[in-house]
């Protein structure tokens, strides 16, 4: 099994959804033009889930073929191979 890429570091923005504060991230070559999009499209609920429960699934975006995006507690990412798009929600964990 391959490791997904680590964490990214570059920041590319944030968006609100509700009352919380979503911060954007971007590595592996991937720019914040797709990274951003990709996230919102995944946190308002235009992934599609494979799996039975947050815990065992995974969620993939029609809009973004190939990548794979998973969440835990106060953060998520989307990842196909070295590119990663991914997002912590400010003031969790």
């Amino acid at each position: 099994m391959v490791a997904a890429p680590a964490f990214p570091k570059h920041v590319c923005g944030h968006f609100f959804r509700s009352t919380q504060d979503f911060i954007v991230y971007d590595g592996g070559g991937l720019q914040c033009s797709k990274a951003t999009p990709m996230i919102e499209s995944f946190v308002h609920g235009k992934a599609k889930q494979h799996g039975t429960s947050d815990a065992d699934s995974y969620w993939t975006i029609g809009a973004f073929p190939g990548f794979k995006c998973i969440q835990s507690m106060g953060q998520g990412q989307c990842v196909k191979g070295n590119e990663i798009a991914a997002y912590k929600i400010k003031g969790a964990g």
